[in-house]
């Protein structure tokens, strides 16, 4: 054999040397391509961390009811995915909320981009279809554009397809109650539902407040507010504005229900006394005032105290509801009228009493507000009559 026989390679050391360079090549190209799958994780969860940070500053300002700094943020974070499903709903919730407050003067066209944003997430997803958070927020919509025949078949389908939904049943409930009035009860049976599954959600309370108003269920709607303005202290700003409404919505009914026209110490409402007493007195210890009727609360309470026969602290209640300065008691005419008559009745403090008589004859002048009692006025006349006849010996 030749020398150059033996340094020529046998055919298996080629077959060899190919398959360890393929392999090489794999090991190479699979640590390219995973660097590559790393770097794209990496820029993906990158960008899904923007995106979050974006979607919480955005909820900071909605917590705050600054809806357009919210949206703005949000829309920030759909540049960043524009596919984003969470960041759609989020554009989609503030827009409706904005619209809801704002109540007037909505422009059409930016109620129609938010219709437009819900049928692009659809289409970008079409498992989002039957999706029941989406048909609330479209129900919503569609009541802020007044069409409500069309809210009300949107939040059926979402009934239907998650009948035990809270949300869902309250909506539902709520809706046919604005669009049917024959539909009172079944209303009511809807929101009593949805409070039966979620009992500590405040608005769901403040809707069957409403629905009992409506039906005329004065005392019961008053019990309903009480329990919304109670289950919302401390939760967000949305709550806390849910819990002024319905504490106005309380004192309200005591307005219209519990003072008439005609008489200053006569009340229609179907409460036990001993309760009212409770639901008022809560509401004046907690210095609640300031966000409803004033003074008015004093003044119910007052007469509760009067129908339970405690004229002391009647007359007290009214005297802690008159301002310190006296020069305005003019202006707290009703307040003085019943406390002029509680302090008669009552047989007590008579230097009290002429100033406060004194007080509702100078209010009397110029003011028709006394109009509105003609028989408690009458009753200062006669009494004031009566007085000069003693005094004159007739």
């Amino acid at each position: 054999m030749t020398k150059e026989a033996k340094a020529t390679p046998r055919p298996d050391f080629f077959k060899k040397m190919s398959a360890v360079i393929v392999l090489i090549g794999v090991i190479i190209a699979a640590l390219v391509g995973g660097y590559q799958i790393f770097q794209e994780v990496s820029h993906v969860k990158e960008i899904q961390r923007e995106v979050n940070i974006q979607l919480s500053i955005g909820d900071s300002f909605l917590e705050r009811f600054e809806h357009e700094r919210a949206i703005e943020e949000y829309e920030k974070a759909l540049e960043l995915d524009k596919d984003n499903v969470e960041t759609y709903r989020r554009i989609i919730t503030a827009k409706r909320e904005k619209f809801q407050i704002q109540k007037y003067d909505i422009p059409q066209e930016e109620v129609d981009d938010t219709f437009a944003l819900i049928y692009k997430l659809r289409s970008l997803n079409p498992s989002l279809k039957d999706d029941i958070g989406l048909l609330v927020e479209e129900a919503l919509l569609l009541e802020v554009d007044k069409s409500f025949k069309a809210s009300i078949m949107v939040i059926e389908k979402a009934h239907k397809l998650s009948p035990k939904d809270p949300d869902v049943l309250a909506e539902l409930g709520r809706l046919r109650l604005q669009t049917a009035s024959n539909e009172n009860i079944e209303a009511l049976d809807l929101l009593r539902l949805a409070i039966e599954i979620q009992p500590n959600e405040p608005r769901y309370h403040y809707y069957l407040g409403e629905a009992l108003e409506e039906a005329g269920f004065h005392a019961e709607a008053i019990r309903e507010y009480d329990r919304t303005a109670k289950l919302a202290v401390g939760q967000d700003i949305w709550s806390e504005r849910l819990r002024y409404s319905a504490f106005n919505e309380l004192i309200g009914i005591f307005h219209i229900h519990y003072l008439d026209e005609e008489r200053l110490l006569t009340a229609e409402l179907d409460m036990p006394l001993e309760e009212r007493v409770q639901i008022l007195e809560y509401y004046i210890g907690n210095r609640e005032l300031e966000y409803g009727y004033l003074r008015d609360p004093y003044l119910y309470l007052a007469r509760t105290y009067y129908e339970l026969g405690n004229l002391k602290k009647a007359a007290n209640t009214l005297r802690v509801s008159l301002p310190e300065d006296k020069s305005e008691w003019c202006e707290e005419i009703f307040r003085l009228v019943a406390l002029a008559m509680i302090l008669e009745e009552g047989g007590f403090d008579p230097s009290t009493l002429e100033e406060v008589r004194t007080r509702i004859e100078i209010g009397m002048h110029g003011s028709s507000g006394l109009n509105m009692w003609p028989q408690a006025r009458d009753y200062f006349i006669e009494m004031k009559s009566e007085q000069k006849r003693q005094e004159i010996g007739v």
